[in-house]
């Protein structure tokens, strides 16, 4: 499909790919593009880049570890998923206007500035995130009926 696309059209492709990882491929697409053009990016647009695949990559966890434990029979874990990954998509939404396949990272840097609630937002993820990760261990880790289920 890329044959038939310039680098600036093809980049909107890759949050297609995977849509649990749409920022971190339109930063793999961008940085291959950039390479083959030399062109520098500012530190700001890197560090915002890694910011951004980073929340990624917690939403796509937090995705997979909800959908896990539904599969093996426990709900409370999926909500209790998707109710921090349901911020992180709000941060998602401010910065860049979309909730799933995001087009933010794009060669030369981004598409535009960070929200201006995006510092805030994300300090108030990461509070509620810390304070319920011993929670999550204690639903799945643990769990003896995850266990056999899992078990080889």
């Amino acid at each position: 499909m890329c044959e038939s696309l310039s680098y600036r059209q093809f980049i909107y492709v890759t949050s297609r790919m995977d849509y649990l990882s749409s920022h971190i491929n339109n930063h793999a697409c961008a940085i291959c593009v950039e390479k083959g053009l030399q062109l520098e990016i500012p530190a700001r647009a890197q560090v915002i880049r890694v910011l951004m695949d980073e929340l990624t990559r917690l939403a796509s966890h937090l995705l997979w570890w909800g959908a896990l434990a539904m599969d093996l029979g426990a709900f409370t874990p999926f909500f209790y998923s998707f109710r921090e990954r349901e911020m992180i998509n709000e941060i998602m939404e401010d910065t860049c206007g979309a909730r799933l396949t995001m087009n933010y990272i794009v060669p030369g840097g981004l598409m535009m500035d960070l929200h201006p609630d995006f510092q805030r937002k994300v300090k108030e993820f990461l509070r509620l995130f810390r304070s319920k990760i011993h929670k999550y261990d204690e639903l799945v880790t643990g769990n003896i009926i995850f266990k056999a289920a899992l078990k080889m």
